[in-house]
């Protein structure tokens, strides 16, 4: 029996080229593959041209489009800017990234947004625009830069003039989407440049996967974490979220999608088809056909609100240091950050090592007043220490960090000895001066 279709709630497919050339070749093929799709609930396909060499060819495209918009779907297009040998160039770093500074590679990926757009009115590019290239070539490009700011320069140019401009040339009414990955704490690293990108996009896509966290070790609240700050960088042009079968169990693909609605999405794809994905003996398929009346009901209730929370700075572009995706660890152990990528105006914020990206965070501290209570990092501390007037709102000596590096699962919890479950590392040592310390990390014979 199909699944009911929903009302707040989208279910969609992302489908592979690799799926597509697969597994809606023959009618026979096709009419398995819409079975299972109305079985999983979903109401829209998103049909790839590209992947890794492959490049569709357009008549079947159209064909595909054709049967599943005849057999009641929503359809929209796919590019994955992988690496395809002869088509275009690899990246020296990373296992699928292509050289966008190569011509051959700008060349052929060009193509490809030409033949989806004239396929499709709507497009989505998954997240592989992103490249870690230090070929002699882009080594020439970067000179005394460095090398986030030479990919972020790459990466917007062939967003504007290698996908965005051909495919309306084809296609003027094309809509453009971006989809991002999960790690939004390295995005600058590796070319995403979030504010520029969103920008020139008509909407975005956001990355909710978890997987097992014992494999891909991804905190549970990343989802969350990631979501909010894409939208606080885009806006309403935040559609939806995105997550895969990839190492995943029914609890952990349950929570991805739980995860995605609290923090807003309303449409839900799930990458990737497959007819071992798509079946009630697949057990992550399974828990999702039955929750599925449930997730309806939460995107309902909460239609209409917005998060609420501690709000998290994160200025586009800010370097982690040693904090790395602190915002999640805080997250799943019961902190609701909420992240923003603007100063934060609520009357709780954290305030981490990121913070210091902006040149006038000091400033903004010492303003404060009593109009936030305010949660910082060592990290920032250590950023700011020296500035007048900063350090002591903390209740910190003038002089409060110094530089030490110590792994330890003991602590003493307001008078109490407690065993943490692993070790944690602390990088700096902070001196109280009025401020009550309810916990103290405790190392060697202490």
């Amino acid at each position: 029996m199909d699944q009911p279709i929903q009302t707040c709630l989208k279910l969609s497919a992302y489908i592979t080229a690799h799926s597509v050339e697969r597994n809606f070749r023959t009618p026979k093929d096709r009419a398995s593959a819409i079975r299972r799709l109305k079985l999983m609930g979903i109401t829209k396909a998103y049909v790839e041209s590209y992947r890794g060499g492959l490049l569709v060819e357009e008549g079947t495209l159209a064909g595909v489009r054709d049967v599943l918009l005849k057999n009641g779907f929503e359809v929209s297009g796919g590019i994955a800017t992988t690496h395809g040998r002869g088509f275009t160039e690899k990246s020296s770093g990373g296992p699928y990234w292509i050289c966008f500074s190569s011509p051959t590679s700008l060349e052929n990926l060009e193509l490809v947004s030409r033949v989806s757009a004239r396929v499709f009115n709507e497009i989505i590019i998954d997240d592989f625009l992103c490249t870690a290239c230090k070929c002699s070539r882009c080594r020439s490009l970067k000179g005394d830069g460095t090398w986030g700011d030479l990919y972020q320069d790459l990466l917007f140019e062939y967003t504007t003039t290698g996908i965005i401009g051909p495919a309306r040339e084809e296609n003027p009414i094309v809509r453009l989407i971006i989809k991002y990955p999960q790690w939004y704490d390295r995005f600058h690293n590796f070319g995403y440049d979030v504010t520029r990108q969103s920008a020139v996009f008509d909407a975005v896509w956001v990355g909710t996967e978890i997987r097992d966290p014992r494999i891909d070790y991804v905190y549970q609240y990343q989802p969350f974490a990631n979501y909010t700050y894409l939208r606080s960088v885009a806006g309403p042009k935040v559609r939806g979220g995105w997550f895969d079968f990839l190492w995943c169990y029914p609890e952990v693909y349950l929570e991805q999608a739980y995860q995605s609605i609290l923090a807003g999405a309303r449409e839900l794809i799930l990458f990737s088809f497959g007819p071992g994905k798509y079946d009630r003996d697949n057990p992550n398929a399974a828990a999702l056909i039955r929750r599925t009346p449930m997730m309806e009901q939460m995107c309902s209730a909460l239609r209409g609100k917005l998060n609420a929370g501690i709000e998290a700075y994160k200025p586009p572009g800010s370097d982690p240091r040693y904090e790395s995706y602190i915002y999640d660890y805080l997250g799943v152990n019961g902190f609701p950050l909420t992240l923003t990528s603007q100063r934060p105006e609520g009357p709780s914020i954290f305030l981490p090592v990121h913070s210091l990206h902006d040149p006038e965070i000091g400033e903004f501290i010492t303003n404060s007043g009593d109009r936030q209570v305010i949660l910082a990092t060592s990290g920032l501390i250590e950023g700011l220490a020296g500035r007048g007037g900063v350090t002591d709102l903390f209740g910190l000596r003038d002089r409060p960090v110094s530089r030490k590096e110590v792994n330890t699962y003991r602590f003493s919890v307001e008078g109490e000895s407690q065993l943490a479950e692993e070790k944690v590392l602390f990088r700096s040592y902070l001196r109280p001066k009025g401020a009550r310390v309810v916990a103290t990390a405790r190392c060697g014979k202490d």
